[in-house]
């Protein structure tokens, strides 16, 4: 009944978004709309005998961001496509003043993402920091999620080769470069 509500709940969401857009479409203000569409956490379903939101593994971390620029900003849109970057939460704020022409604001923390729209090649960091309770931490990079625990444990996970993060490559001597990169950051 839990799968089965979750899935209901997609559905509803997808049908409403739908019925924005063509309301925004069809209204005055589509030149000059920014929209945001995301949530605050994944759900796991089951993944990892769990079914909750709270853990530090992609399931429950990885969540849906949608922005897309106004009309006026339509050049955006088809870079937009296919920007698969790390990327965290923590950059939207940045990215949605740039896309506004307002002035950014020093003291707020992430990056706009509005270079990378322009320039697919441009640099970005290499990871994403998220943190759940006291002392756990995982970053995410394109190819790995590193996990370290408030005990000292580690995780490495290859998504590439393991996209459910079953194997914990952290004990293996042919990531210990990367490990260690990892825990400096």
């Amino acid at each position: 009944k839990c799968v089965q509500s979750y899935f209901a709940c997609v559905a509803v969401v997808d049908h409403l978004v739908g019925r924005v857009l063509d309301a925004l479409e069809n209204g005055p203000h589509a030149d000059n709309t920014v929209i945001v569409f995301f949530s605050d956490h994944g759900y796991h379903l089951g993944e990892k005998d769990r079914v909750s939101k709270h853990s530090l593994w992609e399931k429950s971390i990885r969540v849906p961001l949608v922005v897309v620029p106004a009309k006026s900003q339509g050049k955006f849109l088809e870079t937009e496509l296919s920007l698969h970057k790390t990327r965290g939460l923590i950059d939207l704020y940045p990215r949605i003043l740039e896309l506004c022409g307002l002035p950014a604001k020093k003291s707020n923390q992430g990056d706009s993402l509005v270079p990378q729209l322009k320039n697919l090649s441009a640099n970005w960091r290499f990871t994403a920091l998220t943190t759940y309770a006291r002392g756990n931490h995982t970053l995410r990079t394109e190819h790995y999620r590193y996990l370290r625990f408030e005990g000292g444990s580690e995780e490495l996970c290859d998504h590439n080769a393991d996209p459910n993060e079953w194997r914990n490559l952290a004990a293996s001597s042919k990531h210990a470069q990367l490990i260690l990169q990892l825990r400096k950051e």
